[in-house]
């Protein structure tokens, strides 16, 4: 799926469906038409927070620590319940 930018001052207002798009024929979902307002909301995150316990607090780290965290977390559960349990979503 492709996307059309529409950009005014620098900013996207708009994104639309590219139209001769094969996968949804020019579609697309709500998401990928509305979540590019997310990209500059005011409550954004702009840096990775980590926990390792769901009581801790969020512990604001670099990237690259970040990385490694997650990477570790995927490695452990694999081991644990095997490849086949483990998922993730990126949006």
């Amino acid at each position: 799926m492709f996307f059309k930018a529409e950009v005014r001052n620098n900013d996207v207002v708009r994104m639309v469906p590219y139209k001769e798009g094969g996968a949804n024929n020019g579609h697309s979902c709500i998401k990928g038409r509305f979540a590019w307002g997310y990209a500059k909301h005011k409550d954004r995150l702009s840096k990775p927070l980590i926990r390792d316990d769901i009581k801790d607090d969020w512990k604001e780290v670099e990237w690259d620590e970040a990385i490694r965290f997650a990477a570790r977390r995927f490695k452990e559960i694999q081991n644990e319940y095997g490849l086949i349990l483990l998922g993730y979503y990126i949006c």
